[in-house]
């Protein structure tokens, strides 16, 4: 199944300096977001406060999809500091 993060790539051309601490730290935060609102459904009582399938159903795929970008981000900046550590 095709996905935003499926179109996620940064370009092999990419000169960054540092790592993308600012960009980590807002996919961290969103998803822990997600998880707050998806534990929220275990502190409910009643029927009426629960969200429905497709909510959490949803919530999970973004989740899953702010992982896979924190994955893509954490791989390049490790394969650029092997890059850098290889030069001579």
């Amino acid at each position: 199944m095709d996905s935003i993060e499926t179109l996620f790539t940064i370009k092999p051309d990419a000169q960054a300096e540092g790592y993308p601490i600012d960009a980590l730290d807002c996919a961290i935060t969103r998803a822990e977001a997600i998880v707050v609102l998806l534990i929220s459904e275990f502190c409910c009582t009643g029927k009426s406060c629960r969200l429905s399938d497709t909510i959490v159903g949803n919530a999970l795929s973004a989740v899953s999809g702010h992982l896979a970008m924190i994955k893509t981000m954490v791989e390049y900046w490790h394969d650029v500091e092997v890059k850098r550590e290889a030069k001579p």
